[in-house]
């Protein structure tokens, strides 16, 4: 039986830990074909024996899932591990909704394994009643749906689903005031990051202030002031203006990359990297959240470059891999 108690949860975590791909299989692979490739990945038990059907999407689910299971069985604190599991909920809430609004069918498209049972997702969008979800989600998402049946506009849709899983993670967090400096840490640094995401993607469709608005997220620390004022703020000034809080350094620096480019894709994977770094500070605390959180982003980014490296296979390119978990 689990027991609630974190020396524990970080025993079982490190040893799941030393099942992941490590840097020579990630070399197999890379070398490979396509369907080597599978093989080599589905030899190796990733996936827990899941069917194929020649596609690596259902190996990465059923791996997800497992690490999503697992650590809601081995962590002392449910809830707050949980929070961990909103992205999977954002993502199937911003499935249900464009799928509802363009009037198809959600098909393959939603993820098991986040904070909600997705039966309940379901039934919430097709209704449009949150009532099912804490507070955070109705207060949200019901002047969103009264905005949707005027006009569709899925930036702002996909903006208040981010906004109401934040406003519920940052609920919950308000209840254990003084504690768990590792998740009030991350979910701050990652509002961040969106916002700074969402402003630089609201400047280059030459968005005002009015029209931005509705997509930032409270609770960060960049000022609300200084990411409209970024609208139109010349471009030489973006990474000053931009680069507040703890981690203002790594915003600018994204910043100042993307002003090279102009690549929102690669400004997302400069924070995605960044946030990375964060959980890997609190890796070997044994008496906190660090490693079990660890485990999972180390498992979702996993997966990420295997959906990445399996496209780049698919085009006959090779692939940059995104920032993995080590």
């Amino acid at each position: 039986m689990p027991q609630a108690s974190y020396p524990y949860a970080v025993g079982r975590i490190k040893v799941l830990e030393t099942r992941m791909l490590d840097k020579a299989k990630w070399a197999r692979l890379k070398e490979a074909d396509s369907s080597e490739a599978l093989r080599l990945l589905a030899d190796s038990g990733y996936g827990g024996g899941a069917q194929t059907g020649g596609d690596v999407e259902p190996l990465i689910r059923a791996e997800l899932e497992a690490a999503r299971q697992v650590i809601l069985e081995v962590t002392p604190n449910e809830g707050l591990t949980s929070l961990f599991l909103l992205r999977t909920d954002a993502h199937n809430l911003k499935t249900l909704l464009k799928a509802r609004v363009l009037g198809i069918d959600s098909g393959d498209l939603l993820a098991a394994g986040g904070s909600f049972p997705l039966e309940t997702l379901q039934k919430c969008v097709a209704e449009r009643d949150y009532s099912a979800l804490p507070e955070a989600f109705s207060r949200v998402l019901r002047p969103m749906e009264e905005q949707l049946a005027q006009r569709v506009d899925p930036l702002a849709l996909s903006a208040a689903v981010d906004r109401a899983v934040f406003e519920y993670a940052q609920d919950m967090l308000r209840c254990r005031k003084n504690r768990n400096l590792f998740i009030r840490e991350y979910f701050t640094a990652q509002i961040d990051f969106i916002n700074v995401q969402s402003a630089i993607r609201a400047r280059a469709l030459g968005w005002d202030a009015d029209k931005a608005s509705p997509l930032l997220i409270p609770g960060g620390e960049i000022e609300r002031r200084d990411l409209l004022e970024s609208l139109d703020a010349p471009e030489e000034q973006l990474p000053r203006k931009l680069g507040r809080g703890a981690y203002g350094r790594a915003i600018a620096a994204a910043v100042e990359d993307y002003l090279q480019t102009h690549s929102t894709q690669a400004l997302e994977q400069r924070m995605d990297a960044a946030l990375m770094e964060l959980a890997r500070r609190y890796k070997y605390d044994s008496f906190g959240m660090g490693p079990i959180v660890g485990y999972l982003l180390g498992r979702e980014a996993e997966a990420k470059a295997l959906r990445v490296l399996f496209a780049a296979k698919r085009a006959g390119i090779d692939a940059a891999l995104p920032e993995l978990y080590a």
